[in-house]
This record gives C-alpha cells, structure tokens and sequence, in this order.
C-alpha cells in the first residue's frame, strides 16, 4: 500500500485547488456560524463540504442525497427539538441531560431511517439532526443550513467540469467485515434510473 495517492502524484493541482476550495468554503462556514454552540452543526457542513469537494461524482454529493438528506436532519431535528425535548420530555429534560442524549439518539437513528427509506441518504445530515436538538433551536440555523446546502450544490454544479473524484473508486467500495454474509448475486436488483438522482 502506497502513502501518497497515485492520482495525487499524477495531478497535485487538482487536489491542491480542490482542497484549497474546500478550506475556504469552511472558512465561511466558521465566519458565520458560532462554533462553540453550534458544533454538531459545524461538523454537518463540514462534512458535506468534504463529500462535494473530494467526491464530487459519487452519489453522496447529488442534489437529491444532499439536500434531502439535510431536509431530513433538519426536521426530525426539528421535531425532536419542540416535540420530546421541550414537549413530551421537557420535565426531565430540565432535570437531566440524559433526556438531550436520549433524544439525540432518537433524532439520528429515526434521521437514518428517513434517509435510507427516501433515497436520501447523507451521513452528514446525521449530525444536522442531533445539531438541532442538542442546541438551542434558531430559525436563522435552520436557513443557513438551508442556505450552504443550496451553495454546496451551486458549487458543485459550477465546477463539474474540474471536480475530480479525490477518493479512488476502488476505495469507495463497500468493505466486507470478517463473517459479513452477502445476499445470492441473483437476489440483488440493479439500481433504476431514479435511484441516480
């Protein structure tokens, strides 16, 4: 195994430039968004950035993934925020932050099931959904997550004909773990046309 990529070592610009981008697009990230009480927040975006910028082509970084996925975060968040958290839970949740971490739980686990149930699927907007409930919930937070999902897309969509994948295809194939049983090849249904989006 190699330490340096072979496709880095065939264009460092490429890599250099993309990731140049993707420091700079953090840096507005962190000029708008106050770090110390919005971290899972951060860390959401972050990520999402990372997705765009070093695999552009993968299905992760569609519109669809990225914006759904994120949509779904932000309203189970939100959900979980004034429905448990200041609703079912909020006298427990006054008294203990176990309640903040059982609905923290709820909100990524249900996120998870919402993405994956909707062809939405953006591990990011994980984050997105306990960001909204372990914080103090603000509608200006939930337009700039709308806000820099919307601009990760106009990104992307500006600078597909430069963006390369940073990430070999051969490492985002899924790894099989030790007794990882697979189902019969013939029990598999190829992807249709709409799961591309």
């Amino acid at each position: 195994m190699a330490i340096l990529d072979p496709g880095f070592l065939k264009t460092p610009r490429k890599y250099l430039v993309q990731s140049l981008l993707g420091a700079a697009v953090v840096f507005v990230l962190l000029y708008f968004v106050e770090t110390v009480t919005h971290a899972a927040i951060v860390a959401a975006l972050g990520s999402s950035t990372f997705i765009v910028l070093a695999t552009p082509h993968s299905i992760m970084a569609t519109p669809r993934r990225l914006l759904g996925g994120h949509a779904v975060g932000l309203a189970v968040g939100t959900v979980g925020h004034f429905v448990l958290l200041n609703g079912l839970f909020a006298s427990w949740a006054s008294r203990s932050e176990v309640a903040i971490w059982v609905v923290g739980a709820l909100a990524v686990g249900l996120a998870l099931l919402l993405m994956t149930a909707t062809n939405t699927e953006h591990s990011p907007a994980a984050a997105t959904a306990l960001g909204m409930v372990t914080h103090t919930w603000s509608a200006a937070t939930v337009l700039f997550i709308v806000f820099f999902a919307v601009a990760l897309v106009l990104i992307r969509w500006l600078l597909r004909r430069y963006l390369i994948d940073l990430l070999p295809v051969s490492e985002q194939l899924p790894v099989d773990f030790p007794g990882t049983v697979r189902p019969p090849k013939e029990a598999v249904s190829p992807p249709t046309t709409g799961d591309r989006q």
